[in-house]
């Protein structure tokens, strides 16, 4: 039988007929298909991968350095702490690297004595502190400088030692300082200028070899709520007198010549909260005929080792906002404490070490005072007779050194009044 798809050609050799297959004689076979690029695009992206690893290598070798130089600081007495929260790259570096080299302490406090030179170069070498308080060396003014300019991100910065003029540079960099103390008895009225540049100090404590001329400029800063100035005769009251509308909120001022004109001024302040003015001339002149301005804001009055008497006391009572007073080492006696009890919010009383006796503190009334500190006065065991309906709100009673009170009147005391913690009195 003859085949269908098979004929015979003219020679007579068979040959097979086409079927509907297409035919793929004429097509070349397909090859397959591989990723191609250029030896550019090799080049190229060799280049960004190494790029990548430099960078993470640089990283690696400066986190591995910063990690050696705390160490020194540590075994050399610095107290290191405030690490930050790692990004997201840093917590990479985590899982390959220690702490310690990936994450930087930002608070450094050593309260030894002056640091070394190589720890300020260390100290100064890197600008990742918010806070740094420690005692500069001698002669040493340029490197803590140069570190002062590195740390632009510093909060809070406190410093003390022999620094000069030269060791503070113009703070206008400085957008993040809130807190600088500076305890530079080297320094002088010069580094002010420097200073009053700081765009959002807050808190200033000095103790330099200023003078008068050179505070006008600090007191009129907008944004300084506190300011501490002590251990300097040279500052009087004259420069608080000429600022009738500072900013500040407390004002500390001891150990200078701060008299009665500078506490009559400040005493106007409208945004004025507390003043704390300790072994000063102030006397009584301030609170004679004085008139409280409406909008006085005053919550805490601290006058110890001044030269105040009972006479100055009516004057204070008009300070109605008064929580806190403290006349601690003044004339102040028995006279005139009964007027006092027109301070409703009074709360703290400190008459360590005055004139007082029985009668002016059984003359004491106050609804609202809780705390009361009698060290080293002449009160005995029966001046506290009904001080519970005195002092209803009374919880804490020093009376340190008294010495008319002997150890068994106030052991009974601390029995009759039992909600009454009587400091001073020992407990079996």
């Amino acid at each position: 039988m003859r085949h269908p798809f098979i004929a015979k050609n003219s020679t007579g050799a068979k040959s097979i007929k086409p079927t509907n297959i297409a035919d793929t004689s004429n097509n070349p076979p397909k090859k397959r298909s591989w990723f191609r690029f250029s030896l550019r695009s090799l080049l190229l992206l060799t280049a960004l991968v190494a790029i990548v690893f430099a960078i993470i290598g640089g990283d690696i070798g400066k986190a591995r350095r910063r990690a050696q130089d705390m160490r020194i600081l540590r075994e050399n007495g610095f107290e290191l702490s405030g690490y930050p929260t790692p990004t997201s790259y840093q917590k990479t570096l985590m899982r390959f690297l220690p702490v310690e080299r990936v994450l930087a302490p930002t608070s450094a406090t050593y309260n030894r004595e002056p640091v070394a030179r190589e720890q300020l170069e260390i100290l100064a070498r890197y600008p990742q502190w918010c806070s740094l308080n420690f005692t500069t060396p001698d002669d040493c003014d340029q490197t803590l400088r140069a570190g002062i300019n590195n740390w632009r991100e510093v909060d809070q910065l406190w410093l003390r030692g022999e620094a000069g003029n030269d060791a503070i540079p113009p703070l206008d960099q400085h957008q993040f300082l809130r807190s600088l103390h500076l305890n530079l008895p080297n320094c002088d009225s010069d580094i002010l200028p420097a200073i009053v540049q700081a765009p959002e100090l807050h808190d200033l404590a000095i103790q330099a070899n200023l003078s008068d001329q050179s505070l006008a400029d600090v007191l009129a800063m907008p944004s300084l709520w506190h300011l501490q100035i002590f251990g300097n005769q040279r500052i009087t009251s004259a420069p608080f007198t000429e600022t009738s509308n500072s900013s500040i909120r407390f004002l500390s001022v001891g150990e200078t010549q701060f008299g009665d004109a500078g506490l009559q001024a400040v005493l106007k302040w409208p945004e004025l909260e507390k003043l704390y003015a300790w072994d000063t001339p102030i006397g009584d002149q301030a609170f004679v005929e004085f008139e409280t301005p409406q909008s006085s804001k005053l919550a805490a009055l601290r006058l110890p080792g001044t030269q105040v008497t009972s006479a100055a006391l009516p004057g204070i009572a008009k300070l109605k906002n008064l929580q806190v007073l403290e006349l601690s080492q003044t004339h102040v006696s028995d006279e005139n404490l009964e007027v006092l009890a027109s301070l409703p919010s009074l709360d703290q009383l400190l008459l360590n070490d005055c004139l007082i006796m029985d009668e002016g503190f059984r003359k004491l009334r106050s609804p609202s005072l809780t705390e009361i500190e009698l060290d080293h006065t002449l009160v005995t065991a029966a001046a506290f007779e009904n001080i519970a309906e005195r002092l209803p709100a009374l919880r804490l009673c020093s009376i340190i050194g008294c010495w008319r009170i002997s150890a068994a009147e106030g052991k009974a005391l601390q029995q009759l009044y039992p909600d009454i913690f009587f400091l001073g009195v020992e407990n079996e």
